[in-house]
């Protein structure tokens, strides 16, 4: 009999949060609302933090995906 292939066991993606920061090279992407299926962020720059970059919708996966890629960190809640 033969076996099912499975999928590799990857660890779970953090759950993002309305209100975290997360750091990579010289940006942070802010968290706004979090919906079933889209996040709402924001970019803001560490060098000129009072400048921000208009709010964005994306869908969750892609958002943990882009974070991951870039090796982001949370900063806060």
């Amino acid at each position: 009999m033969a076996t099912k292939p499975t999928a590799p066991v990857l660890p779970p993606a953090p759950a993002l949060v309305k209100g975290q920061l997360w750091k990579f090279d010289t940006r942070c992407i802010q968290i706004g609302h979090v919906g079933k299926h889209l996040v709402e962020h924001r970019g803001v720059s560490l060098e000129r933090p009072q400048q921000r970059a208009p709010k964005r919708m994306i869908a969750i996966t892609e958002l943990q995906k882009f974070l991951a890629a870039n090796d982001a960190m949370l900063v806060g809640n």
